[in-house]
This record gives structure tokens, sequence and C-alpha cells, in this order.
């Protein structure tokens, strides 16, 4: 809908350039570190022996958990930085494309062995990386949709 005067553009520019209603500044800060302690403790996870039905085969899936990781940083700190609606959004869409890839890498590696279990506990992580694809998915049709709205929510 265009603006029906000078005043309903200005009102539309500061309302679009406007911080999100999310989190904001402190929460987008804490987003940032809170990823960064997580990169440390991906990469530690072997060492520490933990958890127990963790394989060898995660240094396979350990570059796109980084990378996961690495993509929410940037982000947050961007939005630190600029916490408009509509870039929040924006950057939001390289956030859900590299959790995508790692939980589909995650699916594909699989680095669990949960032998030592009575219960059937890989098909439960199976059915946890099903959802969480396929929920990542829905996430980054919704983020994509949500740009083309001005970062407005659906």
């Amino acid at each position: 809908m265009e603006p029906r005067s000078a005043a309903d553009a200005v009102a539309r520019a500061v309302d679009e350039a406007s911080p999100s209603s999310g989190p904001g500044r402190l929460g987008f800060l804490v987003g940032a570190l809170f990823n960064g302690l997580l990169i440390w403790v991906a990469h530690n996870l072997l060492d520490w022996g933990f958890p127990p039905f963790l394989t060898d085969s995660f240094t396979d899936a350990l570059p796109a958990v980084t990378v996961s990781l690495v993509v929410a940083v940037v982000a947050n700190g961007l939005r630190i930085i600029y916490p408009a609606r509509w870039f929040v959004t924006a950057t939001e869409i390289p956030v859900v494309t590299a959790n995508l890839y790692a939980s589909v890498v995650m699916w594909r590696v699989f680095p669990f062995d949960f032998s030592d279990y009575q219960f059937r506990w890989d098909l439960v992580m199976r059915a946890f990386l099903i959802i969480a694809i396929v929920g990542t998915a829905i996430g980054f049709v919704g983020q994509v949709v949500k740009l083309l709205r001005g970062g407005q929510n659906l």
C-alpha cells in the first residue's frame, strides 16, 4: 500500500528502520557469546569423552557444526550494530540455512553409538534429526516470507 502523505512515508520508513521487537542489542550480545561458547564446547567434546555415545566420526560433522555456530555469532554481531527489523530478519536466513546444513550433515554422518543401551536411542536421535531438518526447512521458508513482508511477522 502506498503512503498517503509524506508523513505516512516517514512513519513507515522509521518503522522499517526501527529496532526489532525481538531480543534487542543485549540479547544479540548474549546470543553471540553463547554461540561462541558452544563452538569451544563442540571442539572439546571428544577430548572430554562426553557424551559417552559420541563417536570419533563427530570430527566429520564438526566443520558443519562450526559453520552453523560461526554464522550465528556473525549474525548476532551484525544485529548489535544494526538492529532494524528487516535486517534482523535478513540475517536470520543464513543462520537458518547453516543450521539446516549442520542438521543434514549430522544425519549423514550420524556420529552416535547407542549400542551400550537397551533402548533404541538411535531411532530417537534419527527422529529428532528429521524433526530438526523439517522444522529448519519450514523456518527458512518462513524467514524468506517474513523478509518479503518487510520483516513483519506472518
